[in-house]
């Protein structure tokens, strides 16, 4: 989907991950802001999988049309996208396992 240029200026993306040596919580967080305008595609919906019987549970958001979660979490991991013109295609960030 094409991007009309009046609305670029509006797209973006932020994130923060804490681990749980970093909240006061003793848990993990997890905050993104995809920074996108509310229409057309751009909308949001909010949904819960679970599947007892093969062992997933996951919550989160999904853009309109897309049969998967791009902002999300599972007991285990949480995930979330990125939007910016000038980085396309995705970057590849390294973990740091001493934090």
């Amino acid at each position: 989907m094409e991007i009309p240029e009046n609305l670029r200026h509006l797209i973006g993306s932020n994130a923060w991950a804490i681990n749980s040596k970093g909240s006061r919580s003793n848990g993990p967080k997890m905050v993104q802001n995809p920074h996108l305008p509310y229409l057309g595609f751009f909308r949001w919906y909010e949904a819960q999988i679970i599947c007892e019987s093969c062992g997933i549970d996951i919550y989160g958001a999904g853009l309109i049309a897309t049969p998967n979660l791009q902002i999300a979490f599972n007991k285990y991991l949480g995930w979330f996208n990125f939007f910016f013109f000038s980085i396309l295609p995705y970057k590849r960030l390294k973990i740091n396992k001493s934090n």
